[in-house]
């Protein structure tokens, strides 16, 4: 390649080995990342010259999306193994000659990928990440035309993320940036030169050394530093704990310069891996604490070194994934590198449900898995929402307590509950009669209210896994053994899979309800989204077939509804529904759907049944 004179570093395909988007005179370049080395990429990039290419997951679909900046903008987005779509319009970029851009977040701890953008004819712009693919445009005053490599750190120890270019720097104040005393001028590296936990400036062949609160010291000689540089990169590059530069000279020649500094100061490297998240982990927060010590830096796909001064025990080290996962790691140690892989936990979580039931408080399910506000339910769609919900409580499990029964319902999790009414339903009946409700999670039309009444169960004679392993006995009673054996991903996303049913002669009269109870592992709307683009079915709800008289596998309902969230009963209304004579059922899906238990009832129609409705009598938050 000829006229190279930048380049970007991503991992576009989540392999774990960074790939590059090589800035030319005449078009940029991707090469992909092998184990034989680099290759150029099959998909097409737009020609012409860019001045900035940034690698970003704007869509939050757990893959990084390509923005090129210049005379235009051009967005494609990641829709591998498709390639890439032009997506341009999706951030409302405003007209002007683009030079430098960078990923930030304005409001620490979010899940946002905020953009900043620096122009050569006009102040820089912030597009601002309000999730699902939205972007606000807002302008940066501070950042005046023209400024060029842009960076961002936390130059004070606030948490916020602040900015600097070459010539400047501004302090991030709640979302806005104030300037403030910046003598460097030309190409910048942020480095803890000392190990002190705070980021000095390294440029023009000398040390600004920080002084805290966003203030620096007079500029000092840095020996072996060129004033001439035209590019500075900082980072431990020989692995003892002193993080050294990178320079480029105008010739063109790479120098690495080691970091020879005398200090006694203690340190530790950081190095993440994702999981759910990308490998590489761009874009995380990463933050240390030792006593009233305290720094954080942004993850750039390589491992962080932070100066601990003269602390060596680490009290905690905090993780923020991009997708807003905290992960804490606790008493680490100085001196050493910190390998910490994603933990497998949830980011969110539907409310709970617990009553009193004469002993103590008892988890009973989640609830309102139903009205997920604003989940991603694909390219473009949302998760519709049944602001109704019926959980089942079995009556030795609300006793009363004072007089009165007692329901708590609770958020664990980082998600907003927004509750307009709560009522209970008494439910007399026969002994002999079992009640079950026909509420579920499902897409429009929504379950109407009414219940089923059963005097028998008729479980299935056999259940295989897609045809082939016998799972009857994970099925023929509510144990918490569940039908798991499926193949799935650490996402919530299975190879499609069916269960078969086989209940022989039951139900003649074709007034037949099919029960289960169950749970979903739920794919989170990012994965819904990165299924969607990439697949061309996206994730699939549970549909139910049935074997005709020629033996054929008909679909009688394209979505039979699940169970929304934890362990919940479900009742199929399959009235009229099996085309012949066969009793055979099979469940097909690619969600992680583990069912406990499934049987048939015979009976169809309205139990004998009397409904009492009880009103709070207090609410307290």
């Amino acid at each position: 390649m000829k006229g190279v004179f930048s380049a970007a570093v991503g991992d576009y395909d989540n392999d774990g080995r960074p790939d590059l988007c090589v800035l030319t005179a005449e078009a940029p370049v991707a090469l992909h990342n092998t184990p034989k080395g680099y290759e150029r990429t099959q998909f097409p990039l737009p020609q012409g010259r860019f001045e900035a290419a940034l690698w970003v997951d704007y869509d939050h679909d757990y893959d990084q999306d390509l923005i090129l900046f210049g005379e235009k903008t051009v967005l494609l987005r990641n829709q591998l193994p498709a390639g890439f779509a032009d997506r341009t319009s999706d951030i409302p970029f405003v007209t002007g000659r683009a030079v430098s851009a960078l990923v930030t977040r304005l409001i620490p701890d979010t899940k946002s990928h905020d953009i900043v953008v620096s122009y050569a004819d006009r102040p820089a712009m912030v597009y601002r990440d309000r999730l699902g693919g939205f972007f606000d445009a807002a302008e940066i005053r501070t950042v005046p035309a023209g400024a060029r490599q842009l960076q961002t750190a936390d130059l004070d120890n606030d948490s916020a993320f602040d900015l600097v270019w070459d010539g400047g720097a501004a302090l991030n104040r709640n979302g806005r940036f104030e300037p403030i005393a910046w003598s460097a001028r030309g190409p910048a590296a942020l480095a803890d030169v000392e190990n002190r936990g705070v980021l000095d400036v390294v440029a023009g062949g000398r040390q600004h050394r920080n002084a805290g609160r966003g203030r620096f010291d007079e500029p000092r000689e840095a020996p072996g530093l060129s004033a001439d540089a035209v590019a500075l990169a900082a980072a431990d590059f020989d692995g003892d704990g002193r993080v050294d530069l990178a320079a480029a000279d105008p010739g063109g020649r790479l120098w690495r310069l080691r970091n020879e500094t005398k200090t006694a100061h203690r340190w530790a490297r950081v190095h993440i891996v994702g999981v759910k998240n990308l490998k590489l982990a761009f874009n995380s927060e990463v933050e240390i604490k030792s006593g009233p010590f305290y720094q954080k830096l942004l993850y750039r796909g390589v491992p962080l070194t932070f100066g601990l001064r003269d602390f060596d025990t680490i009290d905690t080290v905090r993780i923020t994934w991009p997708n807003g996962l905290i992960q804490n790691e606790v008493k680490q140690k100085a001196g050493a590198t910190l390998k910490f892989q994603e933990a497998q936990r949830l980011s969110g979580s539907c409310p709970m449900i617990w009553t009193w039931n004469g002993q103590g408080f008892e988890f009973i399910t989640d609830v309102l898995g139903v009205a997920p506000l604003g989940a991603s339910a694909g390219d473009g769609k949302y998760f519709p929402v049944d602001h109704d919900e019926y959980v089942w409580i079995d009556g030795e499990r609300l006793q009363p307590r004072g007089g009165r029964l007692h329901v708590r319902i609770t958020e664990e999790l980082a998600e907003v509950t927004y509750l307009d009414q709560v009522e209970l339903i008494a439910v007399d009946h026969p002994a002999n009669v079992e009640i079950f409700t026909n509420d579920k999670w499902k897409s429009p039309p929504y379950p109407e209210f009414r219940l089923f009444g059963a005097t028998r169960r008729v479980y299935p004679k056999r259940a295989l896994l897609d045809g082939r392993h016998d799972v009857t006995e994970r099925i023929l009673r509510r144990d918490r053994r569940y039908i798991d054996s499926f193949a799935r991903d650490f996402r919530g996303v299975a190879q499609k899979y069916a269960v078969e049913l086989d209940f022989g002669a039951a139900a003649p009269d074709n007034r037949a309800v099919l029960v289960l109870n169950g749970w979903v592992d739920w794919a989170d709307g990012s994965t819904f989204l990165q299924q969607a683009q990439s697949t061309p079915e996206g994730l699939v709800p549970p549909l139910l077939q049935a074997r005709d008289d020629r033996g054929q596998w008909v679909t009688i309902l394209d979505d039979m509804g699940m169970p929304a969230g934890k362990p919940k009963t479900i009742a199929v209304d399959l009235t009229g529904k099996f085309p012949g004579k066969s009793r055979r059922l099979r469940i097909v899906t690619n969600l992680a759907l583990y069912w406990d238990e499934i049987f048939l009832i015979e009976n169809s129609a309205a139990p004998d049944a009397r409904l009492a409705t009880a009103l709070p009598l207090n609410a307290d938050l």
